[in-house]
């Protein structure tokens, strides 16, 4: 897959603050999506709930593409289900997915190509820890480019 990438990373709701980096908080192998793949996804993520740890956890909705969000309880939940149910789609495409990118040059779309299996393996373990960020007293961190 090529970059640049969003990160989720799953911690302790009382854990470290938001705003730090994966290699600050311990951890080694955030889950990661190309933004490319996020951008696809954009619309139906602004349904979720969320919080902007950079703004002192202000709630709003979906991602912030350029900096953190955080994801829990209600909101996390829902991010699970929206995220299982792209998963779900994509798994009946072929093993090379092509998607409708952005516009180039010349006013046309790109295409973005993934792999299938490991989209939809990503799809799935961000999911399982937004699913745990909603009810376990975890807090879901997304880093964006």
């Amino acid at each position: 897959m090529q970059g640049p990438f969003h990160e989720f990373i799953l911690l302790p709701e009382t854990g470290a603050h938001a705003t730090q980096s994966q290699h600050q908080v311990g951890l080694e192998h955030p889950l990661r999506l190309p933004h490319d793949l996020i951008w696809y996804l954009h619309d139906s993520l602004q349904w979720v709930e969320s919080e902007n740890p950079a703004k002192h956890c202000e709630l709003g909705q979906g991602l912030n593409l350029y900096g953190p969000t955080g994801f829990a309880g209600s909101g996390a939940a829902l991010l699970g289900r929206i995220l299982r149910a792209w998963a779900m789609l994509f798994s009946c495409g072929p093993p090379a997915l092509s998607l409708r990118g952005g516009i180039d040059d010349r006013g046309e779309f790109c295409r973005d190509e993934f792999c299938r299996d490991e989209i939809v393996e990503l799809l799935n373990a961000i999911a399982e820890a937004a699913e745990r960020a909603s009810h376990e007293g975890h807090w879901l961190l997304h880093l964006g480019v």
